[in-house]
């Protein structure tokens, strides 16, 4: 896969990326629906952003990452991410179409993000990724994988994981990437069960000007797809 053909990708309708994505089976109660950002504007996008910040925006505040909402909100809604939402059967709607959420999905609208009133499907996580290149090299980059609280522990990570992992797979890639902030020991610890490891690009150790080691306060994390 070339860079032209990774922009072809992900140029292409939601409607004509459900080849890649494998069947899968969840709990009788859990639905998952397959977006991109436009798609899952407003409801679903603000949910999903919502719970990214109550899980991770303190880490990001303590991290040389940082946190700003409007920021995060741009990222969340590149065309070409991809968001596999996992929702309670018992409250889903019907999804909007591509074409109909558009337009409000490119509104960046004022710097402060305002919250969306709580209504619509109860959202117990989701996965967000992207076919991109990293250090010359095509790879499937997980950008969240998150869960609300009540929904941890059941096996929906790892279970989300390998859905993402088998659509790199069908893509034709061989690489899936993600970033952890190290503080949040329990991720690492799930990632390294699941196969990553620290690859290459990850930032080093630097020698500051008092002469002292500071550790990096995220890395950059990838598998093999075998």
């Amino acid at each position: 896969m070339t860079p032209d053909l990774i922009e072809a990708h992900n140029a292409l309708p939601l409607s004509a990326l459900d080849r890649y994505l494998p069947a899968s089976t969840w709990p009788d109660n859990l639905t998952l629906q397959f977006h991109t950002a436009a798609s899952s504007y407003p409801t679903l996008f603000h949910k999903c952003f919502d719970l990214v910040r109550d899980n991770v925006s303190g880490m990001y505040r303590r991290s040389s990452i940082g946190w700003n909402n409007s920021k995060k909100g741009k990222e969340m809604r590149h065309p070409a991410l991809r968001y596999l939402v996992l929702l309670d059967a018992g409250t889903a709607e019907p999804s909007a179409s591509e074409d109909d959420a558009a337009d409000a999905a490119d509104n960046d609208g004022d710097d402060e993000w305002e919250d969306e009133p709580d209504s619509g499907p109860v959202l117990a996580g989701f996965a967000s990724f992207m076919i991109t290149e990293e250090d010359c090299e095509e790879v499937i980059y997980v950008y969240e994988l998150q869960f609300a609280e009540g929904w941890c522990g059941h096996g929906l990570g790892k279970k989300m994981l390998r859905l993402v992992e088998e659509y790199g797979r069908n893509v034709g890639l061989r690489k899936c990437m993600l970033t952890v902030c190290v503080e949040n020991v329990g991720a690492m610890r799930f990632y390294i069960r699941e196969g990553y490891e620290e690859d290459a690009i990850s930032p080093c150790s630097k020698l500051n000007r008092r002469g002292e080691m500071t550790e990096p306060d995220y890395k950059i994390m990838s598998k093999i797809l075998d």
